[in-house]
């Protein structure tokens, strides 16, 4: 269809090595005279924007292979799993203002990370926090006999948004 999401999700998150060669019936997108594109990072913005499927790539053996280029992938220091392009962190490194270590763990355990020393905040901040088990409809938290929980509404005062409510 030619829409050219991928072109612009290029020139936005990455570094323009694609764009629309052509014109008319024998337009398409690629990179300039048919080539590898030589700036491509094989960060896969354009396959995963494309509506089509028609951007296709392939990860095998810690390799990803896109546009014709072959890119060697940076492996989760945790869980081995590969996440992103060696070009890709790169590119981030230079234009992010991040520590290189930011780029040593995939999505996944960077998330499982952050929820542990979010845990380990609220119990450090609220020691008698204990989460009641999930399941069933009563989510709520039990907050046992730390003063600074209270249950929703309770020394909250009474305003006359409040009352209309509870009329």
């Amino acid at each position: 269809i030619l829409c050219g999401l991928c072109v612009r999700v290029c020139e936005t998150a990455a570094t323009s090595a694609i764009a629309t060669t052509q014109r008319g019936r024998k337009r398409e997108v690629g990179a300039p005279f048919g080539d590898v594109p030589p700036d491509c990072i094989g960060c896969t913005a354009c396959a995963q924007v494309c509506p089509t499927g028609h951007i296709v790539y392939s990860e095998e053996d810690g390799v990803r292979t896109i546009w014709g280029k072959r890119f060697e992938m940076l492996r989760c220091q945790k869980c081995g799993a590969p996440f992103m392009t060696v070009e890709q962190r790169d590119l981030l490194l230079k234009t992010r203002d991040l520590d290189a270590g930011y780029y040593e763990l995939c999505p996944s355990c960077k998330r499982q990370r952050t929820a542990e020393t979010m845990a380990d905040v609220v119990l450090k901040t609220h020691p008698h926090f204990v989460p009641k088990p999930l399941g069933g409809s009563d989510m709520r938290w039990s907050g046992g006999a730390c003063p600074d929980l209270r249950r929703a509404g309770e020394g909250v005062p009474e305003t006359p948004s409040r009352k209309a409510v509870r009329a």
